[in-house]
């Protein structure tokens, strides 16, 4: 009797890592209200605290977790569909921090990877950093060492919701973003990505 292949779309409940899906990086919908969405990355199903790897509390509409193969449940409430986020998926058994984590001769720019503090070569030469994108369980190849604001993956446009004040990214046409509260109107305060003159 052959065995069904685990999925890569999924949806809410408790998932058991290589068997009911498979790791890699995902995206799932979110839920942009008071109810927001739960995630937990874990090492066994006791309900204990200790079981948890990786988990958080989110009302973001797009919702970004890389799930390792290490990692034997996965689980989510009010996430919506889980789909891939991209063509890069954790590596079975994750590199020394300072080896190169890629297979290939080289790695793109802005690619997901999984190993922080891996390091990758661009096809011009440049090295490049495994680095986590802030306030997210993932992890994408970048010039710079540290925290990116924004996953690339996604378009950041001015007006739209920022989390870090004074944090820097780069819209869609490379013009800078600074993430600011806002001056006036019934959202004053509200921390949104803002052109600067």
């Amino acid at each position: 009797m052959a065995h069904a292949e685990p999925a890569t779309i999924f949806g809410d409940g408790t998932q058991v890592v290589g068997v009911d899906i498979a790791p890699g990086t995902y995206i799932g919908n979110g839920q942009a209200d008071e109810y927001g969405c739960y995630w937990a990355r874990l090492s066994g199903s006791s309900g204990e605290i200790d079981d948890i790897i990786a988990n958080d509390f989110t009302d973001s509409p797009k919702v970004i977790v890389t799930i390792k193969p290490s990692d034997l449940y996965f689980e989510s409430e009010g996430c919506g569909t889980w789909t891939p986020a991209g063509t890069s998926t954790p590596p079975s058994s994750p590199p020394a921090p300072t080896a190169v984590e890629s297979d290939s001769a080289t790695v793109d720019l802005g690619d997901y990877c999984s190993s922080k503090g891996a390091t990758g070569v661009l096809a011009d030469g440049t090295t490049v950093h495994c680095v986590r994108v802030q306030f997210t369980d993932a992890y994408v190849w970048s010039t710079t060492d540290g925290l990116v604001a924004t996953d690339p993956h996604f378009p950041v446009d001015p007006g739209g919701n920022c989390l870090d004040a004074n944090a820097v990214t780069a819209n869609s046409q490379g013009r800078a973003l600074y993430c600011n509260p806002t001056q006036n109107g019934r959202n004053a305060g509200n921390l949104v990505w803002q052109l600067q003159p």
